[in-house]
């Protein structure tokens, strides 16, 4: 017998209206870890702090050192460190967007001058309070975060001060989630089933299934054993294909592992 969890195929792209749900997902784990990391070294608890700059700073300043204002806000009102998620639109009491560029962080610190802050730099910062799980809330503040689509991109989401990459220092598996079989647990590889019986029902969900026929699948390294029912679906961009033929002829326009998307 063999297990097996079926699930869809995602580009992982922020910018893809198909798979940015599992993108902030998979982003949401990682912020999860690494914040929850932090605190089993040096205590506290997580806080989710909004710094939004004036209208004026909005009107003037480039992205980049809008960022750079907002940052030296959130530390000038106690903020230690934490991960930063850039929004540029709000929503009103009508359910309608309007833009309104602003800084959502979830980290460590105690909030304090915030009138002072505003004075200074002209940036709000507001205490959201403590998060009960920093994953639902990076999820959701990643759900309609800002994207950049034209190049050069920016990043979404920016780790700085006491949680940046420079300064807080993980090891590898601490940042990687690793699936594993719940039987012998080892960890999970793709597999592809070639076998004679009809495929599993296309829904995600764990299965335990006779072993014959599934054979580990590996991007550009498919071996077919049978022309008929081959269905495969391209990794990067989702496109589903019928045939053999169709899949190996194939050009993604999203390219190779490493060469699209961003934190």
């Amino acid at each position: 017998m063999v297990y097996v969890k079926r699930y869809r195929l995602s580009c992982d792209r922020a910018e893809c209206p198909v798979c940015y749900e599992k993108w902030a997902s998979k982003r949401a784990h990682r912020i999860a870890r690494r914040v929850e990391a932090y605190r089993k070294i040096f205590g506290g608890k997580p806080i989710h702090v909004v710094a939004s700059p004036s209208q004026s700073l909005v009107d003037t300043l480039s992205f980049e050192l809008l960022k750079k204002v907002c940052l030296n806000a959130l530390k000038l009102a106690g903020m230690r460190g934490g991960v930063e998620i850039f929004h540029p639109w709000r929503e009103d009491h009508s359910k309608r967007w309007f833009l309104s560029p602003h800084f959502h962080t979830i980290g460590f610190g105690w909030i304090q001058n915030s009138e002072k802050v505003l004075a200074d730099t002209g940036v709000l910062v507001k205490n959201l309070g403590i998060r009960k799980s920093v994953y639902a809330t990076a999820m959701y503040q990643l759900s309609h975060c800002g994207v950049f689509m034209s190049k050069p991109k920016k990043h979404t989401i920016i780790w700085w001060g006491a949680l940046s990459y420079n300064k807080l220092k993980l090891p590898k598996d601490t940042e990687v989630e690793r699936e594993t079989c719940p039987i012998c647990l080892e960890e999970l590889v793709r597999v592809v089933y070639m076998g004679e019986l009809s495929d599993p029902p296309d829904i995600e969900e764990e299965y335990i299934l006779p072993a014959a026929g599934w054979v580990e699948f590996s991007i550009g390294q498919v071996h077919f054993e049978a022309e008929e029912d081959v269905r495969l679906e391209c990794e990067y961009c989702c496109e589903r294909f019928e045939t053999r033929e169709g899949y190996e002829h194939h050009r993604c326009p999203v390219g190779r592992p490493g060469e699209v998307g961003f934190d």
